[in-house]
């Protein structure tokens, strides 16, 4: 247990000391609960030791598996909006669903979806995709409306002329 100046670091992140390492592990992008224990019990480490107490051949153990295996959160991202934008570009339904800012996985876009539908855009500004603010096929169609034409009262017989 050597003192470390700055902290505990693994793919940029800084590692909070007073947490038990399992969680610490979950602050890194990517890393979930399930991976963090399976690094942890590849190190022989017991899950609810705190960061702090941690050696530095068990740190330096999980910060190799976890460098081996997980990419920084910035390589992550960027891997994520080119996919999303190659499916825009090759014209897949799901493209459709992310150029139009709704859900893509099959939800219910008329009652639910209301966060798809607020931060779609955000996000789709954020990485570049081209957004369609209507459906296809609606710009400038007009409207076809039917007046109904109310049947006149059929008019009275006219009167007989005297002869």
């Amino acid at each position: 247990m050597a003192s470390r100046a700055g902290g505990l670091r693994i793919n940029n992140v800084s590692l909070p000391p007073n947490k038990p390492i399992h969680v610490a592990l979950q602050y890194i992008y990517g890393v979930g609960a399930f991976e963090s224990t399976k690094i942890i019990a590849a190190a022989g480490v017991h899950p609810r030791m705190k960061v702090e107490k941690l050696t530095d051949t068990s740190f330096a153990f999980i910060r190799a598996a976890v460098e081996k295996k997980f990419e920084v959160k910035n390589i992550q991202v960027k891997k994520i909006a080119s996919n999303i934008l190659q499916k825009v570009q090759m014209g897949s339904w799901e493209g459709y669903r992310h150029r139009l800012c709704l859900p893509v996985r099959g939800q219910n876009s008329k009652t639910n979806g209301r966060t798809q539908k607020k931060l779609g855009k955000l996000r789709a500004a954020a990485m570049g995709v081209p957004i369609i603010s209507k459906k296809p096929g609606w710009i400038n169609q007009p409207t076809l409306t039917v007046i109904s034409q109310t049947k006149a009262a059929p008019s009275a017989p006219a009167p007989a002329s005297p002869k």
